[in-house]
């Protein structure tokens, strides 16, 4: 059973804060702005336990939040994704804003739910500021990410894994355009070791986001991540218009 927990609006813009759509079966979420990837996760979290937590993206995602905005920040884990999305802040001249946007909500993830990381890894363009130093955490090389991807799953993750991947980690500015930078067998592999550890069941929680800026638009997004759910066996596509 799949369900669009935030109905599809159209190939439009994502950006920082506008959001087009959540898709979600089981525990497997799909979406083109990473902003939503915090609130899927804590659907599947014991506060009791302690998770992996490993970030695939180009980006660190891990902008910081003021300590005067993280206080009226509710809990996440009872609020639907609608109250998630309207948690506002004010910027200049008192403009209501999205208070968790594409590259923040890591440092969210960290300032307020630390105590539920037992392991941390990115693997990522080094692009944005990085994550908080309070909690251990290492980058995997690019060069590395399929076989270590593979080791790291299956040797850490007390209560299991949150698997968190931008596709924009795939894709690089060219001269002509966004393109992809790795084979397609680095690609089929990376993929194949995620669906080895869904179905054994470490991984409690995947996010898949879109981005469709930085890979070059939305075409280049869907592609790839089409080919991304045909291995993980999801049967999940766009609709041809909102």
């Amino acid at each position: 059973m799949n369900n669009w927990i935030y109905p599809f609006k159209g190939r439009n813009r994502s950006l920082s804060c506008d959001q087009n759509f959540l898709w979600n079966e089981g525990n497997i979420y799909i979406m083109d702005n990473h902003r939503a990837a915090l609130w899927c996760w804590l659907r599947h979290i014991d506060s009791r336990k302690e998770y992996g937590l490993f970030h695939i993206d180009a980006h660190y995602d891990a902008a910081s939040i003021s300590k005067t905005e993280l206080a009226i920040i509710p809990d996440i884990s009872v609020i639907s994704f609608e109250e998630y999305l309207n948690i506002t802040t004010y910027g200049v001249g008192d403009e209501e804003l999205p208070m968790i946007r594409w590259d923040n909500y890591l440092y969210l993830y960290q300032a307020r739910y630390s105590n539920q990381i037992s392991d941390f890894f990115t693997a990522t363009h080094q692009i944005g500021d990085e994550p908080l130093r309070t909690i251990h955490w290492e980058e995997v090389h690019m060069s590395q990410l399929p076989l270590q991807l593979d080791e790291l799953l299956a040797g850490f993750g007390k209560s299991g894994w949150i698997l968190n991947v931008d596709l924009d980690y795939f894709f690089a500015r060219q001269p002509d355009g966004y393109g992809r930078i790795h084979s397609q067998y680095y690609i089929n592999s990376a993929f194949s070791v995620i669906k080895k550890y869904l179905e054994s069941g470490k991984v409690i929680c995947l996010t898949i986001c879109l981005s469709p800026e930085c890979c070059g638009g939305w075409d280049a997004a869907e592609k790839l991540c089409y080919e991304f759910c045909d291995i993980l066996g999801i049967d999940f596509r766009l609709p041809q218009s909102a």
